[in-house]
Order: structure tokens, then sequence, then C-alpha cells
């Protein structure tokens, strides 16, 4: 009879539906699955640089006709800064007991079904994850503002919520830290139920100290305060609306790696207020084709404008990652309309796509990091009768044109204009 070895036919059968486990996208993800994601370019441990030019060749001369041999003006060199993009690291660690693991291991099918499930939900909660930190990390509110608070619960306000970023993280840790963050976080607390309809979240313990226009982060995303040492990366909304020192390149001092923003005074989102928006983007240089990142109810209203969209000549089309968006042109491009249950219900943004990508010492794998493929996906837990296994990737999120990229503030969709 054959010696039963567990750890090898839980490995072997995870390379066998390897495609199966690590391939899907979580509809959640869009952003993510946008951008794509540069490897090796932090696996020699350092950070990054990238000459990025934010200044003209200047010295140009100017003369009259028949000035003879003029003197030259002496030549003004275009100037780069040396940006430096460091990787952030997210891990998940997931487990299986040991009368589980001798099951799987008896078949594929069996793998499928007790462990492939768990690698599956894994690979999903973590691109969730990763996504909000896509669109929100380092920016100064936060997953969301305390709106009130009546412990153990309190409610986000209206403008700062975005129901699919608390969808189903019951059991999660969140982080609250007094807005400004010049002090101390209030702490940390595990969420027992999510009311979407009311934007109420109730926690497992009471919120001490806990006030309205707090900032709620999620548990170990930063130092000892918000937003003074993060551990995670730039979002879009901090790069789309830069006006300070961004991957070591100043925006007061260089304009062209400020972002753009444009507040729409408590009123809904029209297309006449993207187009003042693009108009900004214009003047900034912008050329090609754009996405327009939405609440979907920000996206319900827009829908609504039947003649504008005629007028504009828009269409519906179908994004390869499922989504269905509005599109229409402007004066240099098109602009998909894509509404996103992680974008928060009084904002938007204007990405250039071509402009991000997502640069780092691993794309997110179940490969142990600096091993082969295929070795030690699974190994004994120390102090239980199980197997552990982690879900892994080092990068960040990197823009190379602030300049083309804009968020749009003060969104009302209960707004009557």
């Amino acid at each position: 009879m054959a010696e039963f070895t567990t750890v090898s036919s839980l490995t072997g059968f995870f390379y066998e539906i390897y495609d199966k486990i690590v391939d899907p996208i979580p509809e959640m993800a869009k952003f993510m699955a946008k951008v794509p994601y540069k490897g090796g370019a932090l696996e020699i441990g350092n950070m990054l640089h990238i000459n990025v030019i934010v200044s003209d060749e200047g010295g140009f001369t100017y003369a009259t006709r028949n000035s003879g041999a003029f003197a030259v003006n002496p030549g003004v060199s275009f100037q780069t800064q040396d940006a430096q993009v460091d990787a952030f690291q997210l891990l998940l660690q997931g487990s299986i007991d040991y009368e589980s693991a001798a099951r799987a291991s008896s078949s594929r099918k069996a793998f499928l079904e007790l462990v492939g499930k768990k690698l599956q939900v894994m690979v999903a909660s973590t691109k969730r994850r990763y996504e909000s930190e896509l669109w929100y990390g380092q920016s100064t509110n936060g997953l969301g503002l305390v709106e009130s608070v009546a412990t153990p619960s309190l409610v986000i306000s209206i403008a700062e919520f975005a129901p699919m970023m608390w969808q189903g993280k019951t059991g999660q840790s969140v982080d609250i830290y007094p807005t400004g963050g010049a002090s101390a976080k209030r702490g940390t607390w595990v969420l027992s139920s999510v009311n979407i309809a009311t934007r109420t979240l109730t926690f497992a313990t009471a919120l001490t100290a806990v006030i309205a226009g707090d900032i709620l982060v999620w548990a170990g995303s930063y130092g000892a305060t918000q937003p003074g040492t993060p551990l995670t990366c730039a979002g879009v909304f901090k790069i789309a609306a830069n006006t300070g020192t961004l991957f070591n390149i100043n925006a007061a001092n260089y304009d062209v790696w400020a972002g753009n923003s444009y507040a729409c005074g408590s009123k809904k989102l029209t297309l006449g207020l993207v187009m003042n928006g693009l108009a900004v983007l214009s003047n900034r240089g912008l050329d090609g084709d754009v996405t327009l990142w939405c609440s979907p109810l920000t996206w319900a209203t827009m829908n609504t404008d039947q003649a504008a969209l005629r007028r504009y000549g828009a269409e519906v089309t179908k994004m390869a990652n499922g989504a269905k968006a509005i599109t229409f042109h402007y004066m240099t491009g098109a602009v998909a309309i894509v509404g996103h249950g992680m974008i928060k219900q009084g904002y938007a943004v204007i990405t250039q796509d071509s402009k991000w990508k997502r640069i780092g010492a691993q794309d997110f794998s179940f490969k142990t990091p600096g091993l082969e493929e295929g070795r030690d996906i699974f190994w004994h837990a120390p102090q239980n009768a199980g197997f552990n296994y982690r879900y892994y990737g080092a990068q960040a999120l990197f823009c190379e044109m602030p300049s083309h990229q804009l968020l749009f503030t003060g969104i009302d969709n209960a707004s009557g204009t």
C-alpha cells in the first residue's frame, strides 16, 4: 500500500487546476483588472526610480528681419525629477484542517470542492480588498467619514459611502482616526453587521470616543496616525487630485505633477459638468480616451439624460470585465462612463487608463517569494492540526501623468439640479 502524502497531493492538484483557482477577476475589482501589472521592477529590493520630465527646454531668441549676427540667449535646459516608487505588501493567510486536507487529497473533484473553493474566495477577497486600496489608499478621508454614532453602531456620511466597500465585511477589523491626521487613532473595532440601506456599521464592542467626522480605514493600513505613516499605496483619489509631494516630486514646484479637482457644488453630475471637467484636462494637454468612474447612483442619474446622450453620440458598450458603460465623444477622444460600487457617492473620477500601472516585486500569487513556482504552497501549521497557505503581493499604484486625471467632488445625487 502506497504511503499517503497529503502535502504533495494537495500541491499536485493545486497546479493541475491552477488556472481555475487564480484567474477569476471579481466584478468589484474593475480598476485592478484595467491597470496592468509591471513585474520585476522592484525585485532587487530598492525603490524604483523613474526620471520624469517636469519642464521644457527654454532659452529661445527672437529677432527681426535683417538682424544680422544677433546675440543668442543662453540655453535653459529641460528639467527632470526623480520619481521614487516603493512597493507595499499585502498578505492573506488561510488554513485547512488535516481531516479536510485528507479528503481533498483523494481526487481532483474533492480538491475543488473542499480546498479549491477556499482558494477562490481567498483570491476574490484579496482583490476586493486591494481594489479598495487602489481607490482610497492614503486619501485624506480614507474609506469614509463618520456622520453619527449610536454605539456600538455608526453611520457613514452619504457623500463618503461606497456600498460595495462594506458588503460582506462582517468579522473584519476597522481602525478609526480623528480627522486631520495629527492625533493617535481612536482604536480598532471588529464589524458584527453591515446595513447597506442605512449606511450603518455595527461593531462587536462599544465605540469609545468615536465622534462625527472621524475617519475609517482598514485595520493595520496606517501607523499611529492617519495619514502620517501609511502602510498602503497611494490610491486614485489621492493621485488624481494631488497638490503636494507624490512619489518624491512636489507638485507645488512642478505643475505637470499636479492633479485636478472639480467641485460640482452639491449638484447631480451631468454631462455638462463632465464636459467642463474634460475642458480642464484638455487645457492641460489631455488627448485620447478616458474613463469616468462614478457610483451606480450617479451612473443612473446620468443615464436618464437621454437628450444629452443622443446629442453627444453616446452608445452602450460592453467592457472586457463585463461592466456596461455609457460612451460618448469629446473633442480629442472617447469617454466611457462606468458605474462602480466602490466609488463613493459624492465623488467621480476621470482616469486616462494608459497612464496607470501597478509596479512591484510580485503580483498577487500563492507563490512563496524567493522560491520556485510550485514549492511550499502548503505547510504544517506549527500549533494546529492543519495546513496554512498564503496569497501575497508586493506592489504599488503609479501614474506617470497626474495632470491628465481629475476628481469630481460635491456630487449630490438627490439634488433637484
